[in-house]
């Protein structure tokens, strides 16, 4: 008896052991590469907005909006995408998504151009915000800045807020937001005679 139930034991335990390590081996896919789990993309590290400017700041005349975004040589993938969203305010700037260009490096150190293989954004309608992708994407350790041309700056002088969220390369890429940083608009001078 006491053979039988020491045999019993070692039967069951060898079948725990068997079903932890067919779990444990069932997950090995899941972590197979660096930046990516389940087959969806991600940054190990944020992309994030390092500078925004504006070439006119004057309220309600036409500008060219710069965003200089850098992404860290350990993000662990590449940017393939860009949304860049003003944040909620009294008055709205309004985007020419066709307009849009980007280029390597920041204002200052200006490089090439990147071709721009999408522009657009999710909410057509909302032109205080679009979406722009790279291509090719934008390699762990570069900035790249992104030009968007707007027909107007916002009626009322004040600071404005914009957003970014980025997106890795990838076919199912999982968006992170970045950043935030404000951009100042001056409201006109009026003269009293």
């Amino acid at each position: 008896m006491l053979r039988k139930l020491s045999s019993l034991k070692a039967r069951s335990h060898f079948a725990s052991v068997f079903t932890i390590s067919a779990v444990l081996l069932s997950l090995l896919p899941l972590t197979a590469r660096a930046g990516q789990i389940g087959g969806r993309s991600y940054f190990e590290r944020a992309p994030h907005l390092v500078r925004t400017a504006a070439s006119n700041v004057l309220a309600h005349t036409p500008s060219a909006y710069e965003f200089t975004i850098q992404v860290p040589s350990d993000a662990g993938a590449a940017l393939q995408t860009v949304r860049i969203a003003q944040e909620e305010n009294l008055d709205r700037v309004s985007f020419d998504p066709s307009q849009s260009r980007a280029f390597l490096g920041d204002h200052m150190a200006r490089g090439q151009s990147v071709s721009l293989a999408a522009i657009g954004g999710e909410r057509p309608n909302n032109k205080s915000e679009t979406t722009v992708t790279f291509n090719p994407p934008i390699q762990p350790g570069q900035t790249v800045t992104v030009v968007l041309d707007a027909t107007a700056n916002p009626w009322q002088g004040g600071v404005y807020l914009f957003g970014v969220t980025a997106y890795p390369e990838g076919d199912q890429a999982s968006g992170l937001f970045g950043s935030v940083l404000d951009m100042w608009i001056y409201g006109r001078m009026k003269t009293m005679c």
